[in-house]
């Protein structure tokens, strides 16, 4: 009867492990079908000799204030 017992744990523990490989295996389908081809460089040029750069924005004049505001209290925390 012992044997007969050890089997039924057996069993129980394939069960348990077919579980947590199907469980596995459906993760990892769903991070890899997450994964998007993509383009790792940014757009090239009609001429294709180089790369697009985005545009940057001129700041408006509170900004600059606030830039420059923060840029004095810095040197006078430096200079004392």
């Amino acid at each position: 009867m012992a044997w007969c017992k050890t089997m039924v744990m057996s069993i129980k523990k394939l069960k348990e492990m077919k579980k947590i490989l199907l469980i596995s295996g459906f993760i990892l389908m769903l991070c890899a079908a997450g994964c998007e081809k993509y383009d790792k460089l940014p757009p090239r040029t009609s001429d294709n000799d180089s790369y697009l750069l985005p545009q940057g924005e001129v700041p408006t004049v509170e900004e600059k204030n606030v830039v420059q505001q923060m840029i004095d209290e810095y040197n006078n925390y430096m200079n004392n």
